[in-house]
């Protein structure tokens, strides 16, 4: 039997989606009591909106970069196209005391309501692996709040990711995580690192960040990329109200047949994601300006900074409700609620541009801080 000593209880926050809490709550195994700058560094948007079809990419360009040069922790992704070489390593990686996240497909895993059911990528934890009895020791942070064990036959088909949207050749992939080297605290990230977070955070919302030039998926993001997707959206609601994929006619008056048309629905889906992904990170990014408000830190431009904060914090609650109605439009009255998506979408990017604009107040106002 090969395990880590974790002793943390399952447990669920729903304003943050299971990769990033994942992440938190293995920090907080570490010790690391305020991952507020970590949610900094996660600034800019996880979502393609390129385009009318956007995929997801779970890591903003700069998470990593940023986590490393504040924290000197190190992040990222591992994908394995051979399911024993990557179990191998984790294993390996829980023999030297590291927890390790990987992603499941929720229809494979028995203790989820969505067992057999859904397919989707959801973050567990791997504590431990006794491998006499061929059994993995997982926690799910989820909305189950689980703890316990599963076979490992069982593990490696919910590991296989090839089906899933961005699962690529997946059967194996894990977050290569390991603690940071400096604290991970508001108070230990210096003026010029709290600045640079802050004006990512605002190139971010304006699109303009240079690092996007070496990551052609997440190009056109911000208020101008929130207003095209809402435009992509206003067509499909269109086309929707014209009955494309709308299944057979006269099952039900137009509008409100569920979304049968298998492309239609893996639109919908990914735009679900886009969403959830997208909103998320505003969240975060509120929140470490925030953490520097409350420290006093924006004292030379709080009026600017606070205004920002709430447009980031309402940013947010709309995104969260746009991800409900995406939810709604697969299971019925896809062409209104898809309208209803655009026009919500519209009062997001307002929102984003407001927020973007104060941002280098804030950031001049945290560089005079030390």
């Amino acid at each position: 039997m090969i395990a880590v000593d974790w002793r943390l209880e399952p447990k669920f926050d729903e304003t943050m989606s299971c990769h990033l809490w994942a992440i938190v709550r293995v920090l907080t195994w570490y010790g690391v009591a305020d991952p507020a700058p970590l949610y900094g560094c996660a600034c800019t948007f996880a979502a393609d909106l390129g385009g009318p079809l956007p995929d997801v990419a779970f890591w903003p360009p700069d998470w990593i970069p940023a986590a490393e040069r504040i924290f000197g922790m190190k992040l990222g992704e591992v994908d394995r196209d051979d399911f024993a070489r990557g179990w191998a390593e984790v294993v390996g990686r829980l023999g030297a005391g590291h927890p390790t996240i990987i992603i499941a497909n929720v229809y494979h895993l028995p203790h989820t309501i969505h067992f057999g059911r859904s397919n989707f990528g959801h973050c567990v934890t791997v504590v431990g692996y006794d491998e006499a009895r061929r059994e993995a020791h997982l926690v799910d942070n989820g909305v189950a709040c689980w703890g316990g064990t599963i076979p490992m036959d069982q593990l490696e088909q919910a590991c296989d990711l090839r089906q899933l949207p961005n699962g690529r050749d997946a059967r194996l992939r894990y977050f290569d995580l390991l603690p940071p080297t400096r604290p991970v605290t508001i108070d230990a990230v210096a003026a010029a690192d709290a600045a640079a977070v802050i004006l990512a955070i605002q190139r971010g919302i304006a699109g303009t960040d240079p690092i996007y030039d070496a990551h052609p998926g997440h190009r056109r993001r911000g208020a101008a990329g929130i207003a095209a997707l809402a435009a992509s959206l206003a067509e499909l609601a269109a086309a929707l109200g014209a009955g494309v994929g709308q299944g057979a006619p006269g099952q039900a008056a137009p509008g409100r047949e569920p979304l049968r048309d298998e492309a239609t629905r893996d639109c919908f889906s990914r735009l679900c994601l886009a969403t959830y992904a997208v909103g998320e990170l505003r969240l975060g990014a509120g929140r470490f300006i925030k953490a520097l408000l409350d420290q006093g830190r924006l004292a030379a431009a709080q009026d600017a900074a606070q205004t920002a904060v709430d447009c980031l914090a309402e940013s947010n609650r709309l995104w969260r409700l746009t991800s409900m109605m995406y939810l709604k439009a697969l299971a019925w009255d896809g062409a209104s609620i898809a309208a209803r998506i655009a026009g919500r979408l519209h009062e997001i990017a307002g929102l984003e541009e407001r927020a973007g604009a104060l941002l280098p107040q804030a950031a001049a106002a945290v560089c005079q801080d030390q």
